[in-house]
Parts: structure tokens; C-alpha cells; sequence
């Protein structure tokens, strides 16, 4: 039987809400935007409101929606090459949320 719907609805509603509360909390948000939903963008601008940093990831190749276009974004051939790029990134995004000199 497929939910009806207002429950798949609900569940999205309530799904999203609970990810825009992590967003609240959250010290920098990572998203990835290579199949483009809506959802995500929606997270990017909310957590942009919010002042948070926003690093933004997708494959190589992605078309970008023009709004997002001058905004710098990772561009990764496999999961090894995105962690190795991320991995300086992230320790440089946190030392500057704590105040602090990036770890080498």
C-alpha cells in the first residue's frame, strides 16, 4: 500500500525540520549538491541566513544552477579525491569557528 499524500507529506515536513534544527546547531555545514534537490538548496540558503559556513561539494561535470555558480564549490573525480580536498578545508573551517590556528 503507498502512503497517501498528506502522510508523505508529513513525513517530508517533519524529516526537513528536524534537519534544519541540526543546521541551527551546527558549527559549518557541508552539502552536497551533484543531483541537484531542492532540498538541499533550500538547507544551503537557510543555513547562509543563518551566518553558518557552507561547503559545497559535487562531481565533476555538475551543471550548476546559476545561483550558485559564483559560489566556490569542490569538484571531486571519486570519493578519495573529495576527502583528500576536504580534509584541509574542514580542520581550516573549524579552527576559524573556535578562533584558533589550523592544525597541519
Amino acid at each position: 500500500m503507498c502512503p497517501s499524500p498528506v502522510a508523505a507529506s508529513r513525513s517530508a515536513a517533519k524529516s526537513r525540520g528536524s534537519r534544519i534544527v541540526i543546521i541551527w546547531h551546527s558549527a559549518f555545514v557541508l552539502a552536497e549538491v551533484t543531483d541537484g534537490s531542492p532540498n538541499v538548496y533550500y538547507e544551503i540558503g537557510y543555513a547562509q541566513g543563518l551566518g553558518k559556513h557552507v561547503i559545497l561539494t559535487a562531481m565533476k561535470g555538475t551543471q550548476l544552477p546559476f545561483d550558485i555558480s559564483d559560489v566556490p564549490v569542490i569538484l571531486w573525480d571519486d570519493q578519495n579525491d573529495l576527502m583528500a580536498q576536504l580534509r584541509h578545508l574542514i580542520k581550516a573551517v573549524v579552527a576559524r569557528v573556535h578562533g584558533t590556528a589550523a592544525a597541519q
